[in-house]
């Protein structure tokens, strides 16, 4: 099973099903598409003023309604906040250096193509592929791993294929 590291706070934004879409310069594999793969959480720390920051341009585009139900971010506005509020109150520690859960991922598509080509990134070089996320099954507790950058194996999939994610961090 093919696992992706993703910074938090987005690796929970995929997970509680608030970004359907993760956005690379580069194009998914087609050997690591149209499969199931390990959602994984790097071990950088939640940075508070990107947390801030989403949080204003979520609330911004609700205030203009010009972008529909993703926004200029890309995202499910209301389950992003349910998330990063806590976040930015200090209610809520995102786990890192671990797997979170696994999606189904899709063949890359253009960002032209993808929601408006609306990303979440304001790194126009970062934002040329949208990978499509759906099918998000969250594991009851996270399972602690060293990721790796890019798409890579993850070494307990006999575990996670049986249900077994380990004991929280």
């Amino acid at each position: 099973m093919k696992a992706l590291t993703l910074w938090q706070p987005w690796a929970s934004l995929v997970i509680v099903g608030a970004k359907p879409i993760e956005w690379r310069r580069w194009r998914a594999p087609d050997w690591a598409t149209d499969q199931t793969i390990v959602i994984h959480a790097g071990s950088r720390r939640v940075v508070r003023d990107e947390v801030e920051d989403l949080i204003d341009s979520i609330e911004k585009d609700r205030h203009a309604q010009s972008f529909g139900a993703f926004g200029s971010t890309g995202l499910d506005a209301d389950r992003a906040l349910a998330l990063l509020r806590p976040v930015l109150a200090g209610d809520v520690a995102l786990p890192t250096a671990a797997g979170l859960g696994t999606a189904y991922l899709s063949p890359a598509r253009l960002a032209t193509e993808v929601v408006g080509g609306h990303s979440d990134s304001d790194r126009v070089d970062e934002a040329v592929w949208g990978w499509p996320l759906s099918q998000v099954d969250a594991w009851p507790a996270p399972f602690p791993m060293r990721g790796h950058q890019g798409l890579w194996t993850w070494p307990d999939a006999e575990a996670v294929a049986a249900g077994f994610v380990g004991e929280p961090a």
